[in-house]
């Protein structure tokens, strides 16, 4: 048994595509359910679908961002990535101190019209689950959750100490740098 008392044997899965097109399956009735984007959820209750779960309160440690890269750009792009980080850093504090502007640009970018209120959702969405934090934290008890979780799942073969994989080096430094500017 898993979540909610539900037996993986008892459910098909099938591949239905990105969110948008996992969504208009389940609004077209050719699958019965399915997880996407929260984007979608301003409208679903207009297209006769119903919200039975959201991801952040379903599976807290379930890790939706992340940034990865190799011990290779750790040593050969050092000051790139360190600029990287720092640029989204910056960006993202910039971002969460003007919603606004933020909706507005992120409307301009997707071409959607002036009165689609989704840019809004989503920024709510990620201030209430506390979904994007500037100084970019490296949440190792998530991530370690998540490797448990896939060696539950028959996903990977043993579980590891996810510690093993995580150099903070160029996050302190990237906090560093943005402080300086």
């Amino acid at each position: 048994m898993r979540w909610g008392g539900l037996d993986p044997s008892e459910v098909t899965f099938a591949n239905a595509g990105g969110g948008g097109d996992r969504f208009r399956a389940v609004v077209a009735g050719v699958v019965d359910a399915t997880a996407t984007s929260s984007e979608f959820e301003p409208e679903a209750a207009e297209r006769g679908v119903n919200v039975i779960a959201r991801a952040p309160e379903a599976t807290p440690n379930l890790l939706r961002i992340c940034v990865v890269t190799s011990d290779k750009v750790i040593a050969e792009k050092h000051d790139q990535l360190v600029r990287f980080l720092a640029a989204q850093m910056a960006g993202h504090k910039y971002a969460i101190e003007n919603p606004k502007e933020t909706a507005d640009y992120a409307r301009e970018v997707a071409k959607l019209p002036p009165d689609d209120k989704s840019p809004e959702f989503i920024f709510e969405e990620v201030v209430k689950y506390d979904a994007v934090k500037p100084d970019l934290p490296i949440m190792a008890d998530k991530l370690q959750w998540n490797v448990d979780m896939m060696h539950r799942n028959g996903r990977i073969k043993e579980s590891y100490d996810i510690k093993t994989f995580i150099d903070e080096g160029p996050r302190q430094e990237a906090l560093k740098l943005v402080a300086t500017n």
